[in-house]
């Protein structure tokens, strides 16, 4: 049987409120997480700025790492190695996934 407007209009009115309770406990439930993905983008604003200020300066760059050099050769060796496997390993993963994904959508070209 079809319902009366008024009792649409009072079960819309319940469950409004309903959605608004449970957007309340959400917001609350969610603070904490809040705080994490904050402390998560100041440092990734932190990441940036380091970025951007090499960028900007190449020659104090260049002469911090020749200072690293000359005086801890075999830690720098060490951190080129690192850095030279972490990106090879970045670009393996990122073509890869690419590569899956032009697969998975049915693409062969970005």
């Amino acid at each position: 049987m079809a319902k009366s407007l008024a009792e649409l209009q009072r079960e819309n009115g319940r469950l409004r409120e309903r959605i608004g309770a449970q957007r309340a406990a959400l917001s609350h439930h969610a603070t904490p997480l809040r705080n994490l993905l904050q402390v998560g983008d100041q440092v990734s604003n932190w990441v940036h700025q380091g970025a951007d200020y090499a960028r900007q300066h190449p020659m104090t760059m260049a002469s911090i790492a020749l200072l690293m050099a000359l005086l801890r050769p075999r830690r720098a060796i060490r951190l080129v190695r690192r850095g030279f496997m972490a990106w090879r390993t970045w670009r393996t993963l990122r073509e890869w996934t690419l590569l899956s994904l032009r697969q998975y959508l049915g693409r062969s070209s970005p």
